[in-house]
């Protein structure tokens, strides 16, 4: 798995204004909710955003999943 610079794993807060449209926190949580998109927040009630989370339902590439054997093919 690639390793992602933890300044990288989330939205930017200009980010999150501008895919919400909304300036103050509660605002931008409420919007992220009606957009489906999953989120937490800090401290602050900043609201912190996967960036791969919002990458793969925006239609951006999936990072890729680490290969796993397809057991169920084995007949016992």
């Amino acid at each position: 798995m690639e390793f992602v610079p933890e300044d990288e794993m989330l939205l930017t807060d200009r980010e999150i204004r501008q895919l919400t449209g909304r300036k103050r926190f509660a605002a931008q949580c409420r919007a992220l909710g009606r957009m489906g998109l999953p989120h937490d927040r800090d401290p602050d009630g900043r609201p912190l955003v996967l960036r791969e989370v919002v990458m793969e339902r925006l239609g951006g590439e999936k990072p890729p999943q680490e290969w796993e054997p397809d057991f169920s093919v084995i007949r016992g």
